[in-house]
């Protein structure tokens, strides 16, 4: 007895974790899967237990699976699906096995048509072997009685389950206990009445103590098993309200309202429409050669006319940082195992990708892609953010993270040549000092001896002046100008020297007053502009330099690289040197300003001309900024402050963490 016991147990917690785990590994193998296990479990359980209706069967039979045990694993998965999904999943898995039931009665009335075979092949002997089974009357009255009994029992657990917790009980096995018991009772009952109805009251044979004890120490185990299984899955301490009979009512509504049924469905279908034509979002369907099944009203502005054409594929418009064409199924999959096993049901996210369509601008995208299957083929949903704007802001901000690091490094270098100018100006002064007495008391014959030394000190002298301009140090004599004369002024001084150069001015026909160092302006105006002739001198022709004063706005690209962020365009005016053909690359860009460099041949410039140029401006309160590429030209500019303002007193010769790199 004690191992019968402990056998139908061991039975009974196998049959219960295998229905259990299979539905916990649902999402894995999916849920068709599952539905169909359980309706296979359905036609074993009733096969095998439809045979223990008989009259012949002795009281010690109904100690094992039998009897309305077999059942439990199935009940206890009906409650599981119940509890910790909703309403809808468990009917969805009441309506799989009336399914199963449907056609198994198919496959029954199949076999009791078939005629027997004469002929030996394995087909009729399997039909000769299920006839034996199938065609008396008893055995079919015992196969609907399972059918038809099992399946509204079935019907009953998750109310009765669901009138347990709503008297307040806060554990789920009691519920589980409560309706295996019920089911226990009304399949010994149904039983019962099938076997009088069949065979006679005297046929029946009550179930004894014995076998009470053991069906209820199996819902015991069954209901701890599945309390502890729902706790587990339960992300939070939650309590459903739900009706009681709402699992039978439900089934009601949904045949006796099928308009409503479909305006329901009408109406959800309408509000995904919705949401997906009007998302910000490019949200496309693509084939695994690229082709777009459907794409939304954004995707489509996105990509253009193109996305119509029969032989248009993704690639042909999606490229990487490399330039390459960007295809998603070769971009997450190694091989078609991988695909089917791992990339189904994954969510890739690409960054750096750009949109190139036809006669539109390019587009900076990140890309999600989630693998599915269409109709048995794989596709990808591509959902695309517009990141441009964002990745223009962040390249902007690292930009000025390098003009502030560069703008440091040129204050540094300032300061320490001021101090060296400084103090080599007064050497330079004891130098000249003894030059004049020592040009009095020498011979002839070594006169030029000491004018060798008072020409370097002469130039020694200059160039200490250019590096205490450099440092912003130097005298400042401001008064207010118009910026087209301060262009004619550098004109002027440049047209002797700029010999096969077309010039031109441009200035915006309104005053432009400026409150500078005419002289000093001046001179950094001309040195831009024998820098860009020394640029075009090996250019091919025409050669052409531009001059172009303005005023700021906000709209300038050059506007963006402001030092100061809380600067108004209202109160500069920019001044544009442009030269073509010829342009700098980035290395050399990014060194224009730095002392003592130039890509001159020696002993044609001293590399202080630009640099001089940016403190003067520095010292106006003002900046410069520099556009150029390799065959393309250049674009220096500079931007004052207006005569009147408040940028003319609080500039960076007052805040020198805001100093522009002026490139």
């Amino acid at each position: 007895m004690i191992q019968l016991i402990l056998a139908t147990q061991v039975e009974l917690v196998v049959l219960s974790v295998g229905l259990v785990v299979l539905y916990g590994f649902r999402y894995l193998i999916g849920t068709a899967p599952t539905y169909l296990a359980a309706g296979l479990y359905f036609i074993f359980a009733l096969m095998v237990g439809s045979s223990r209706l008989a009259p012949t069967v002795d009281a010690a039979s109904t100690m094992t699976l039998y009897g309305g045990l077999l059942w439990l694993p199935f009940v206890l998965l009906l409650i599981i699906i119940y509890e910790l999904e909703d309403t809808a999943a468990a009917q969805r898995l009441y309506l799989g096995l009336v399914i199963s039931a449907v056609l198994f009665l198919a496959l029954f009335m199949l076999i009791m048509l078939q005629p027997a075979e004469p002929t030996k092949s394995a087909l009729s002997e399997f039909f000769s072997a299920v006839h034996s089974l199938v065609l008396t009357q008893d055995s079919r009255n015992e196969l609907l009685h399972g059918i038809f009994s099992q399946l509204f029992l079935f019907l009953l657990m998750p109310i009765v389950y669901q009138a347990v917790l709503n008297q307040g009980t806060k554990y789920y096995g009691v519920g589980i206990f409560i309706a295996m018991s019920v089911y226990l009772a009304l399949t010994e009952a149904l039983g019962a009445i099938f076997i009088c109805l069949t065979a006679g009251s005297k046929a029946y044979t009550p179930t004894v103590p014995a076998g009470w004890f053991l069906r209820l120490g199996a819902v015991a185990l069954l209901a701890v098993l599945g309390h502890f299984f729902i706790v587990a899955n339960t992300p939070y301490k939650r309590k459903r309200t739900r009706k009681t009979l709402k699992f039978m009512t439900s089934f009601i509504d949904f045949f006796l309202s099928p308009e409503r049924m479909m305006r329901s469905l009408s109406e959800w279908s309408e509000r995904y429409r919705v949401v997906v034509e009007n998302s910000s979002d490019l949200i496309m369907l693509v084939t695994r050669e690229g082709k777009i099944l459907n794409a939304n009203r954004i995707a489509t502005k996105y990509i253009g006319k193109v996305i119509d054409e029969q032989n248009f594929r993704l690639d042909q418009v999606i490229f990487d940082a490399d330039n390459n064409p960007w295809t998603w199924l070769e971009k997450t999959q190694d091989n078609e195992e991988e695909h089917e096993t791992v990339l189904r049901g994954r969510v890739y996210h690409y960054q750096n990708l750009f949109l190139r369509a036809p006669n539109r601008k390019q587009v900076d995208l990140d890309l999600n892609v989630s693998h599915v299957q269409l109709e048995g083929q794989p596709i990808a949903v591509i959902i695309g953010r517009d990141m441009t704007a964002q990745r223009e802001e962040a390249r902007q901000r690292q930009s000025q993270r390098e003009q502030m690091m560069h703008s440091q490094r040129l204050e540094s270098l300032g300061e320490l040549a001021g101090g060296i100018a400084h103090d080599f100006n007064n050497l330079l002064q004891s130098i000249q000092i003894s030059t004049d007495a020592l040009m009095q008391k020498v011979a002839p014959q070594n006169e030029h001896l000491v004018k060798n030394i008072d020409e370097g000190c002469r130039r020694a002298s200059a160039l200490t002046s250019q590096l205490l301009g450099f440092a912003r140090k130097g005298k400042f004599h401001a008064d207010t100008l118009d910026a087209s004369a301060l262009i004619e002024h550098a004109l002027q001084l440049f047209q002797p020297v700029a010999k096969g150069i077309v010039c031109r001015t441009i200035c915006e026909p309104v005053p432009l007053p400026l409150f500078i160092d005419e002289i000093q302006l001046a001179q950094v105006l001309l040195n831009m502009l024998i820098n860009s002739r020394d640029a075009l001198k090996d250019a091919p022709e025409p050669k052409r330099i531009t001059l172009r004063a303005e005023n700021a706005r906000e709209q300038m690209p050059e506007w963006q690289f402001r030092p100061d962020r809380n600067a108004d365009a209202k109160d500069y005016i920019c001044i544009h040197v442009r030269y073509n053909v010829v342009g700098m690359s980035e290395t050399t860009r990014k060194k224009l300003f730095d002392p003592f460099f130039t890509t001159k041949p020696a002993g044609h410039g001293t590399g202080m001309g630009l640099p001089m140029a940016f403190g003067c401006i520095a010292n106006h309160h003002g900046w410069i900024h520099v556009e150029s590429a390799p065959n393309e030209g250049c674009d220096m500019t500079i931007f004052l402050p207006r005569a009147g303002t408040d940028a003319v007193q609080g500039g960076p010769e007052n805040k020198s963490d805001s100093l522009s790199p002026m490139h």
